[in-house]
């Protein structure tokens, strides 16, 4: 279920075009699942944001996989909605899009489309192990690169009439920490205890049912067997797998690194790690390291699964 990562190449785009086929596209607000005894309460807005410079990918999406076509477009401001400009790709000017079905994929640096004619419209999305801890203006935000998502258009006339509504399609680990005794943060190691959380992803994308996808990760249920034939029948169509590449291996860990240091307090600071769909689903064992070699673990067997454009905020926990 997992649609993300790192790129096996990126596109270099030109910041002074403006030529070619331009569009909107708009981003929603997560949703946050509070879990038991919340001790600390998050007071963003928690919408997420287009930053500037960054690419979508955005398909023609043909049956016939050598019609299926691709531009990457690229945005000279941030914000909830933006425009974007054509950067670089096989089409400028997509074809009348009423006859295929328009895909979009953010960040398109996260996506490989070696296999596309030949794999009968498969792309390859990777998620790599690691992530980086960051704040834009003061506030934390998620790691740069992992928030992925995606619009689905089956009835546009025109692209260039198109305000793509993206959804998100990965979730997000809120652990909020303090210390009494000021303990600075030199990495969050994430090990899942059921799901891969790594990996190559491979897709057929003209099979991609958004609707069918929520659908089956929000009522998971691997003990009802008419759930798990559903869940097949979704696999087999898109003939979805994960495997090793070169640069992600498949695994079940995934390391924030934060750098220089995040220096805590009294006051709960919060660290956000995202992951695929499911991640949590049967518990999770989380390492914090410090700068002076020390460590605090934290282990959990409980059902947290991390769901779709959802933040699990878990309570605070002061680690000494």
């Amino acid at each position: 279920m997992a649609v993300v990562a790192l790129a096996f190449t990126s596109c270099k785009k030109n910041n002074e075009q403006n030529e070619g086929i331009r569009f909107s596209g708009v981003t929603e607000a997560f949703e946050v699942t509070p879990c038991e005894d919340r001790a600390y309460i998050g007071t963003n807005s928690n919408q997420s944001f287009f930053e500037i410079n960054d690419q979508i990918m955005v398909y023609n999406l043909d049956e016939e996989a050598t019609k299926t076509n691709y531009g990457i477009y690229w945005t000279k401001t941030g914000g909830h909605i933006v425009d974007w400009f054509y950067s670089s790709g096989t089409v400028i000017n997509h074809r009348d899009a009423s006859t295929t079905t328009l895909f979009a994929f953010y960040p398109a640096e996260i996506v490989n489309n070696a296999r596309l004619w030949e794999g009968d419209n498969e792309a390859m999305f990777e998620i790599v192990d690691h992530q980086t801890y960051r704040k834009l203006n003061g506030q934390v935000v998620v790691p740069k690169g992992t928030l992925a998502m995606a619009a689905k258009d089956e009835i546009a006339q025109d692209v260039e009439e198109e305000q793509f509504k993206f959804k998100n399609i990965m979730g997000v680990l809120k652990l909020n920490l303090k210390s009494s005794t000021g303990k600075t943060v030199k990495s969050i190691v994430y090990e899942d205890n059921m799901f891969y959380v790594t990996g190559r992803v491979h897709l057929k994308i003209n099979q991609v049912d958004p609707d069918e996808m929520t659908w089956l990760i929000n009522n998971y249920n691997p003990s009802n067997t008419t759930y798990m034939n559903r869940l097949q029948d979704y696999i087999d169509a898109t003939n979805y797998f994960v495997d090793d590449a070169h640069v992600s291996l498949k695994g079940k860990t995934m390391t924030l690194d934060c750098g220089d240091g995040v220096k805590l307090n009294s006051t709960a600071q919060p660290f956000l790690i995202t992951l695929r769909p499911l991640a949590g689903y049967a518990g999770f064992k989380v390492t914090i390291n410090f700068t002076d070699d020390s460590s605090y673990v934290i282990t959990t067997t409980n059902n947290n699964m991390i769901k779709p454009n959802d933040i699990r905020d878990m309570p605070a926990i002061n680690v000494g």
